[in-house]
């Protein structure tokens, strides 16, 4: 996996297995996999979703180890306070979040997929989804770009929060 530069993603591929297993743990109890729609084009198409990976936590210091392991990315503190009248700064925990996306986030999910096991299907969605051009954005077919929604529809089904679609959607 290369970067438009050219610049392999090295550090992602040096991880051993034991950090790789304990990442991959980290995204199926604290992450999410998931695209991000893209933006139009200037020929009015749309642009191929973007991948993403979360893991949300409240150890920041396990956010910033997960910036400096990985290498890519990007990590940060979020919900610092209340925000509904119900809530008080007396018992609220602050949350914080690592992101990881584009081909970085192709690289990581391919990495800790075989240690995955709640996220293994949208990890595998993921993967099949077609990823050409600068930033998803060019150079895709009709039935590229078709083949990716339909993927994107299938994850945001399993990230939905409740029952899941029975059955619950394959992978591509």
């Amino acid at each position: 996996m290369t970067r438009r530069s050219g610049e392999t993603y090295d550090q992602i591929a040096g991880l051993d297995i034991a950090t790789t297993a304990y990442l991959a743990g980290l995204i199926d109890a604290d992450g999410t996999i998931s695209v991000s729609p893209g933006k139009t084009g200037k020929d009015g198409q749309p642009h191929l979703p973007t991948p993403i990976v979360l893991i949300v936590n409240g150890d920041l210091e396990l956010i910033r180890w997960l910036k400096e392991v990985i290498g890519y990315g990007c990590s940060y503190e979020t919900k610092t306070r209340p925000k509904r009248p119900d809530q008080s700064d007396s018992n609220w925990n602050k949350v914080h979040r690592y992101q990881l996306g584009g081909r970085a986030a192709i690289a990581f999910l391919a990495k800790c997929r075989p240690y995955l096991r709640e996220k293994r299907r949208q990890a595998d969605l993921v993967l099949s989804m077609p990823s050409k051009g600068k930033a998803f954005a060019v150079v895709a077919t009709v039935e590229q770009r078709a083949r990716a929604f339909e993927a994107m529809e299938k994850i945001r089904a399993l990230n939905r929060r409740g029952l899941k679609p029975d059955p619950i959607p394959e992978a591509a």
